[in-house]
């Protein structure tokens, strides 16, 4: 058995069955972090929905009486006035996520994205997202397809082949990072079909991850965002429903209180 490295990775070349063997690593936890969103969302939104009518002047956002704003936007989440909505904008620092993933979240139009470039980075190791649910032989085999695949990608760098081009055969599970920047009202609708426990396990573990922080930032304006169910009342998945509406936001996220409830 002939031990080889590659700048910072280690890997066995195994001569029994000609066939390279190398370390793929699992990537830590999920991590999302709300890292942007206005100071005084409930004024700001109530500041643009107070220009709608004649009368209803203020100079600046801080201007507008808190008790008001919290009454106004409560009042604009019920009719579901969503253009108001438009005016608080936040930004998420997304991590340890899989490109599988990141390729769903990209479908949600009104929103903008960054996201870490594999045109510019050269893996010199490989770290994978694993998917849920993976039984003993499952497992095995999602290992050794990233191991494989990894190694085809090292080799074609190793010939000479630009590793912005060698990536193609990189997997999906690839961990990846995406920064996320998004109004209120798209987020209403991203919670309304990711929240749904219809969709894998990954973009849904993280669409209530950051419902949770929403709700926690501003508990009037995100009262009723969730799963399409809790915003319409029934499940419009016909006979594809879960069959359940019992969730707990405060099981994803990091709520330090109780102010969040389902409606």
């Amino acid at each position: 058995m002939e031990i080889k490295k590659f700048e910072n990775v280690v890997w066995l070349a195994v001569k029994e069955d000609e066939r390279d063997v190398i370390e793929v690593r699992e990537a830590p936890q999920m991590d999302v972090r709300l890292v942007s969103y206005p100071k005084d969302i409930e004024k700001l939104i109530a500041f643009a929905a107070r220009a709608t009518y004649k009368g209803h002047v203020a100079e600046t956002v801080k201007d507008v009486p808190l008790g008001r704003a919290l009454n106004m936007v409560q009042t604009v989440v019920e009719c579901g006035h969503g253009s108001v909505w438009e005016h608080a904008v936040f930004t998420f620092d997304i991590r340890n996520i899989s490109r599988a993933c990141t390729h769903q979240i990209v479908r949600h139009r009104m929103a903008s994205y960054t996201q870490e470039s594999q045109h510019y980075i050269s893996y010199d190791k490989l770290m994978v997202v694993r998917p849920d649910k993976l039984d003993k032989n499952q497992l095995t085999m999602f290992t050794e397809a990233c191991k494989e695949a990894f190694m085809k990608y090292r080799g074609l760098i190793e010939s000479g082949y630009p590793h912005s081009e060698a990536r193609s055969v990189l997997p999906n599970a690839v961990a990846a990072r995406l920064v996320m920047t998004v109004n209120a009202r798209s987020l209403y609708n991203f919670f309304g079909l990711r929240c749904c426990a219809r969709n894998t396990w990954e973009i849904h573990t993280l669409a209530w991850k950051m419902l949770a922080m929403c709700k926690e930032i501003s508990p009037t304006l995100f009262a009723a965002a969730g799963p399409r169910c809790w915003q319409l009342g029934f499940c419009p998945e016909g006979r594809n429903t879960c069959g359940t509406r019992d969730y707990d936001v405060r099981e994803f996220g990091a709520l330090r209180s109780a102010t969040s409830k389902k409606p």
